[in-house]
């Protein structure tokens, strides 16, 4: 059995228990300084291997060495499995247990998880937040799945939140192809037509 301890932000630990109450899962979630995230968390249990430099990787290391503190707001966070976690309130430390690292250990955040050991040592205050899931065992590999499949924001659709595409919209506002434009990821255009 390998266990991983681990200081928490005390006031940031959290029980959330099964709301179906069918079986014994619950999901624990809690902050951590990035400098105390513990080394050796098993792997195995990530579908994907790790490449440190994707765009998404290189985001991530931008957003930990910002040091700005809101790292944990900006971040996904880690989503471990285990076979039970311990709360200690007195000491703030949590204690998560592996028994087989089959089916315990890094669900997703593995490139987070990778880049905050990468940079260990720095002094960065950083906090990343933990979800530990316990009593998943039967379904790993459809959580693995599920946690897995987020797609990237492109710069298109990031450039519209920031409202950068207002100048051009206020130019182009009432052409004949302006519902023809996407502003955005995954928007729907109407053609001249009326269809989308």
């Amino acid at each position: 059995m390998l266990k991983k301890t681990m200081p928490v932000k005390a006031n940031s630990f959290q029980v959330l228990l099964n709301p179906v109450g069918n079986n014994d899962s619950k999901k624990y979630i809690f902050y951590v300084k990035v400098d105390d995230v513990p080394l050796g968390i098993p792997m195995a249990t990530n579908p994907r291997n790790q490449k440190l430099t994707s765009s998404v990787a290189k985001a991530i290391t931008e957003s930990l060495l910002s040091n700005d503190g809101n790292f944990y707001l900006k971040n996904r966070g880690i989503i471990l499995s285990a076979s039970k976690l311990e709360y200690d309130p007195e000491r703030a430390e949590v204690t998560v247990y592996f028994d087989n690292t089959l089916c315990h250990g890094n669900i997703d955040g593995g490139h987070t998880y990778r880049i905050i050991c990468e940079y260990q040592g720095e002094k960065l205050n950083q906090y990343v937040q933990f979800e530990v899931m316990t009593g998943v065992e039967g379904i790993i590999e459809n959580l693995a799945e599920a946690r897995n499949t987020s797609v990237q924001v492109d710069e298109k659709s990031m450039a519209e939140l920031a409202r950068k595409f207002d100048p051009i919209k206020e130019g182009l506002e009432g052409m004949p192809f302006f519902d023809r434009i996407a502003f955005k990821q995954n928007q729907v255009s109407v053609d001249e037509t009326g269809k989308t």
